[in-house]
């Protein structure tokens, strides 16, 4: 399955969206139940994660959950998504080397419990704290699961990134540069060696900027091909 060449990010509890993502061929899709799910669909969308993984398995697409930011519920949201076909868990707001050993030991639980191959799933830390992009390196080197730091380059809209860290978001990206370039270095120097960064930040329907930032996330974060961009279903 790896590398993972792109990815399409698809709220899960809208369950039609995952055909539709599985016609456009992405090398896998990220079913979502962190911020594009709002809060009373939670609960739905945990309970379509196995369905919508076994048919993203069956189409041979890769199937990665967005999890929430760690918190008493993280075990609940891993059992719903444990069934085969996990392909990796993205992990949001990772901070430390204890968040990564927490959720891999999370991991090895339900692996267990469902009769599946230890360390059959991933982990792709999205370090979205000044912290975990500081400290990048030690979140790939803190699992033998981590396959990637998950990076972002946003278009003239600021995120998650752009908050923690403290630039102002632009169309032209020079301040992102650094940034995406430490997180591919961190991570293959940590043995982390497919790391991906995801776009956002511009109409999904301005194909132009669109490609522009594919294209310079390709640059930045693909130095040897094995990256991809990963972009948000619409």
């Amino acid at each position: 399955m790896w590398p993972i060449r792109s990815a399409l990010f698809v709220p899960a509890h809208r369950r039609d969206w995952v055909g539709k993502a599985i016609r456009v061929s992405p090398g896998a899709a990220v079913l979502d139940i962190e911020d594009s799910v709002p809060p009373e669909f939670k609960a739905e969308a945990m309970a379509l994660l196995k369905s919508e993984i076994t048919e993203l398995k069956d189409a041979g697409v890769g199937a990665f959950v967005r999890i929430n930011p760690l918190h008493d519920q993280t075990a609940a949201e891993i059992e719903a998504a444990m069934i085969e076909g996990l392909t990796a868990i993205v992990l949001p707001k990772a901070r430390t080397t204890v968040d990564i050993r927490r959720l891999h030991d999370v991991l090895s639980y339900h692996e267990g419990r469902a009769g599946l191959p230890h360390g059959m799933v991933g982990i792709l830390p999205l370090p979205e704290t000044a912290e975990g992009m500081h400290d990048a390196h030690a979140l790939a080197a803190a699992s033998s699961r981590v396959r990637g730091i998950h990076g972002a380059l946003s278009g003239p809209v600021s995120g998650d990134f752009a908050r923690a860290f403290g630039f102002r978001a632009t169309s032209d990206g020079v301040e992102q540069l650094y940034l995406a370039s430490k997180l591919v270095l961190d991570s293959r120097a940590a043995g982390a060696m497919y790391p991906i960064a995801g776009i956002f930040g511009t109409p999904m329907d301005d194909l132009a900027a669109t490609e522009r930032l594919i294209r310079r996330a390709r640059l930045t974060s693909a130095v040897r091909g094995d990256a991809a961009p990963a972009t948000t279903s619409g």
